[in-house]
């Protein structure tokens, strides 16, 4: 591998990656659904997290893990993670919005729209460890796995 491409034989660079563009995908849906068709909380971050999570799929298998693990049996772990960080990502999210508007005296700000924003972070960060020691996990790798 060149030199200058080293950093990328690290997972966690590659999960960033990938990331940032599922992120921007999703991201994308979300604003759209909840600014532009006016779609609850729920229901856009819901779809939005959906069609990110889709491209992780694809992305994090083929790229980041170079992982052997059959579809079929990745799939159904995938699914279990990311509704397991969906649903954590989506609680957890609310209550920081509420604390720390709170905290800082602006309680009258949208919990909601800073909930997004504290979902997204969380999200990535449990997303990233579920599926590196549970989705993609396999002691036969396709390629290097650092």
């Amino acid at each position: 591998m060149k030199p200058e491409r080293e950093w990328l034989r690290h997972s966690f660079v590659r999960f960033a990656l990938a990331g940032a563009i599922n992120t921007l995908i999703g991201t994308t849906i979300i604003v759209a659904f909840r600014y532009g068709a006016g779609w609850t909380y729920g229901m856009s971050t819901f779809f939005g997290n959906a069609a990110g999570a889709s491209v992780s799929f694809l992305l994090n298998k083929a790229y980041t893990f170079r992982s052997g693990v059959p579809p079929s049996t990745a799939a159904v772990r995938f699914i279990a993670v990311v509704l397991i960080c969906y649903f954590l990502a989506y609680n957890l999210g609310l209550r920081a919005a509420v604390i720390l508007l709170n905290a800082i005296g602006m309680s009258d700000l949208p919990v909601e729209d800073h909930a997004i924003l504290f979902g997204i972070c969380l999200y990535t960060l449990l997303n990233y460890w579920g599926q590196k020691l549970f989705v993609f996990r396999d002691r036969t790798p396709v390629g290097n796995q650092a």
